[in-house]
């Protein structure tokens, strides 16, 4: 099929015109893309929108580890932690811890002891006899002044008794009786023919018997009265040890005694 010269200049031309209206209107598309562009950065909005842009902008890194002109940040602090506030009953338990039951032994030993005023009256020979002691604790008034012999059984409870019913407590120092060995005041007796370590081993060991005692009760008379230099000697030992003593009042009564149940009526 032959075609004309004529045809493919129309062709062409109507070719060329198809072209050229495609670009001008790509044009006309661009410049009006421009315009809005243009438009859009110079709105109010637009100015507020990229300052805020500006402030969350990711500064340049000048260097592997280093960033140029980034402000520096501030670490967020961990917020206290507040407990729940307590009830009144937690309080009254924080601030009253539970009280310990304290056994009546304990109360005892806790008690102040004030040492009662003495009333003049005197009972030697106690602590052999529990019904006599009984009779004591219930019969004598408070401040009678009672002289235990060291050789009674069980003589720290007794003489713990006896400071709780506000009696004054004292043990006899057994001395040598004039009439041994007829008459025997027992193990602990110190003795003419003891030395002076010897006499000092007694006294350290009645001093243990009965260390809450207020002091020794000497006999109105004993062997020693025949040695005076040894008596002496007993004496400057209790003043050593820093240890009351006395002799046995002439008033004093045993509770051995007839006298005694006068007493306790």
């Amino acid at each position: 099929m032959a075609v004309s010269a004529s045809s493919l200049q129309g062709f062409s031309l109507r070719h060329a015109i198809s072209l050229k209206s495609f670009f001008i209107t790509l044009a006309v598309l661009f410049t009006c893309f421009g315009l809005y562009l243009v438009a859009q950065a110079t709105s109010p909005f637009a100015a507020s929108k990229y300052a805020k842009l500006a402030e969350v902008s990711i500064p340049l890194v000048a260097g592997e580890g280093h960033v140029e002109n980034a402000a520096p940040v501030e670490e967020e602090a961990d917020e206290p932690q507040h407990a729940e506030p307590l009830t009144e009953e937690e309080h009254a338990t924080e601030a009253e811890p539970e009280a310990k039951e304290v056994a009546p032994a304990e109360k005892i030993v806790a008690q102040e002891t004030v040492k009662p005023l003495s009333n003049g009256i005197t009972v030697t020979d106690v602590g052999f006899s529990s019904k006599k002691f009984d009779l004591i604790k219930r019969k004598m008034p408070k401040g009678t002044a009672l002289v235990f012999d060291p050789h009674a059984p069980a003589l720290k409870q007794l003489i713990a008794e006896a400071i709780q019913h506000s009696f004054i407590v004292k043990v006899k120092l057994p001395l040598q009786p004039a009439d041994f060995p007829y008459s025997d005041t027992g193990a602990m007796t110190l003795m003419i023919k003891d030395n002076n370590e010897t006499l000092a081993q007694k006294i350290g060991k009645l001093m243990a018997l009965a260390p809450d005692a207020s002091g020794f009760v000497l006999p109105a008379t004993s062997a020693f009265d025949k040695e005076p230099a040894q008596k002496e000697a007993i004496m400057q030992m209790l003043k050593e040890q820093m240890v009351p003593y006395e002799t046995i009042p002439a008033n004093a009564v045993s509770v051995n005694a007839p006298a005694f149940y006068d007493l306790v009526k």
